[in-house]
């Protein structure tokens, strides 16, 4: 009688859960399309007109970045598998993450505002951009093992993906019409009333938009985290990290697997496309 009401008492709190992470979810990731519609957009021009910096330098902050970010994201994500928190596996690096990497941009997009410019400004920017690339997995691994398991169920699944196509790429795409207006004109309202921006007024704009598309996805994460604290999705996590719900793999013939392939429509529209 226990184990059935302490199963009752879960699904009624899943059920609370799920509905509180339909509205976090698509928070999130309007947080996201704001940054995408700012950050890497605008990242080139911030280096080359705000830093003064060459551009074959700008280039190689980024080649460096990226090749950095190749080597981190499988360590990261070991990291992410092993370490488990006290009452959660997940959500703890969705606050952790977003808060460390968004940090570094916003501080890569402000050191100009604070009169940081030169070789002194650009070796600055390449460290905190290799930083940020060693813990931009801290970021997108937990979502993405998150993501899976957010329901099983169709018309569940149905829904976070269209919110994740509308909210991501309509927050980017409005987003995109908006930040390309607020530059110039911040950075008008920073130049001591000159007819044409000064520098420092446009070092001034990079920071403030930067703080819009930082501090958006920060929160966005936040919430997230703090409604999925608690959730089935954490519950299911910590117990099969603790070897609850293990299921042996089983060996599946090659035959089996094609004959699946043909069989679904899908599978077999993903697996042309693959192979073509």
């Amino acid at each position: 009688m226990g184990d059935e009401k302490n199963i009752s008492n879960y699904a009624q709190e899943d059920a609370k859960k799920l509905k509180q992470l339909k509205v976090a979810y698509p928070v999130q990731q309007l947080g996201g399309g704001i940054e995408k519609a700012y950050i890497s957009t605008y990242v080139s021009y911030l280096y080359t007109n705000i830093y003064v910096m060459p551009v074959a330098f700008s280039g190689l902050i980024t080649i460096i970045q990226n090749i950095v970010g190749w080597i981190g994201g499988p360590l990261f994500g070991t990291i992410i598998d092993k370490v488990q928190f006290k009452k959660g596996k997940y959500y703890p690096w969705m606050i952790i993450g977003p808060v460390l990497y968004y940090a570094g941009w916003l501080l890569i997009y402000c050191l100009p505002a604070f009169g940081i410019r030169g070789s002194q400004a650009a070796f600055l920017a390449l460290i905190i951009a290799i930083f940020n690339a060693c813990i931009s997995p801290l970021v997108t691994v937990p979502q993405n093992a998150v993501y899976p398991n957010l329901s099983t169920d169709a018309g569940d699944r149905q829904y976070f993906a269209r919110m994740q196509k509308i909210c991501r790429d309509g927050g980017k795409t409005i987003f995109s019409y908006i930040f390309p207006v607020m530059l110039p004109a911040i950075a008008l309202a920073f130049s001591n009333g000159a007819a044409v921006a000064t520098a420092g007024g446009e070092a001034i704009s990079y920071a403030l938009c930067a703080v819009i598309a930082c501090i958006a996805p920060i929160l966005g994460y936040g919430y997230y985290a703090v409604c999925l604290k608690g959730s089935y999705v954490e519950r299911n996590a910590m117990e099969k990290s603790r070897g609850g719900g293990y299921e042996e793999k089983r060996f599946v013939p090659g035959r089996d697997v094609q004959d699946r392939i043909y069989e679904s429509g899908a599978a077999l529209h993903v697996s042309v496309y693959v192979t073509a």
